[in-house]
């Protein structure tokens, strides 16, 4: 114990060299690539788009990929709360959205339906579609620790959670957009090194 002034401080909590002070740091990251792919156009490349849709109606799906450079977290580093936000600019209310981690890499001038990567089993994390124009938030946590921890960073893959029925699409804002730059996507990461 540690007594100071006539206060004791039974687990030397005072002394700077056994409990060392970490305090979080808080970045926000802009996407470096986004887009969609479309199985009714499973050629076209949709990259320079200002937004990228979802949809999942039979033979006319369509899937968004975001991808975010976040190599500039500490190796080690442990990720406190990681939240990924997209802003819609078309809604159909009520639509459940899936993220998954993308396993595979790809290019936002090159990526189609025919050739795009493989996703993780697991889903991320999901919305519900609200029903006004906005901005909807997943939490993403475990993807970015792993990414520091070292596997690879593939971003991404958004989809409708019932790919093969009958819907229209919702899109969400991309980083080509340039009107309204506070809604294009972005990653908030809170982490301690």
């Amino acid at each position: 114990a540690l007594t100071t002034a006539g206060v004791t401080d039974p687990d030397n909590l005072n002394n700077d060299a056994s409990t060392p002070i970490t305090i979080p740091v808080t970045t926000t990251f802009t996407s470096i690539a986004d887009t969609e792919v479309r199985e009714d156009k499973p050629t076209q490349i949709f990259g320079t788009e200002v937004d990228m849709r979802v949809k999942p109606q039979a033979a006319k799906v369509a899937r968004a990929f975001v991808q975010f450079d976040v190599s500039s977290i500490p190796s080690g580093a442990t990720v406190t709360s990681a939240t990924l936000t997209l802003c819609l600019t078309k809604i159909q209310a009520g639509q459940i959205h899936e993220l998954r981690s993308v396993t595979g890499s790809w290019a936002e001038a090159t990526l189609t339906w025919n050739n795009q990567p493989t996703v993780s089993a697991t889903v991320t994390d999901t919305i519900t579609v609200p029903g006004a124009i906005g901005c909807v938030t997943f939490t993403v946590t475990s993807n970015v620790q792993a990414w520091v921890d070292g596997t690879t960073n593939y971003g991404w893959r958004i989809n409708d959670q019932n790919e093969g029925s009958i819907g229209r699409d919702s899109k969400y804002r991309t980083r080509e957009d340039a009107t309204v730059p506070a809604e294009q996507p972005k990653l908030d990461v809170t982490f301690v090194n």
